[in-house]
């Protein structure tokens, strides 16, 4: 596993940033949703992180290990892979609606 999340920081260091520094906070304030969180990552960030996560998101591929960092890092449960990988494409259809309406 560590060697997926080095992986992680060397490729994809906005998108970890994005989850592991957004979506842990959720657990504790049952107000954010996951539209929120990236609405609220939106905001919070420079037009050129805001691309360069979308463009690290669209990276991601259905690799088991991969989405298992993802759920380990926003720190939620997931029964399987898939749950997670079908997560993962509504986080990044989200994410692309929620750039467009910028």
């Amino acid at each position: 596993m560590e060697d997926i999340l080095q992986s992680f920081i060397e490729n994809t260091p906005d998108v970890l940033n994005f989850f592991a520094g957004y979506f842990p906070e959720a657990e504790f304030d049952d107000t954010l949703t996951d539209k929120k969180i990236i609405a609220n990552y939106i905001l919070s960030n420079t037009t050129a992180t805001i691309t360069q996560t979308y463009k690290e998101l669209e990276m991601l591929d259905n690799d088991p290990n991969t989405l298992k960092l993802i759920a380990r890092e926003i720190n939620r449960h997931f029964e399987t892979t898939e749950e997670i990988w079908q997560w993962l494409q509504m986080i990044k259809k989200t994410y692309q609606t929620k750039i467009e309406q910028l």
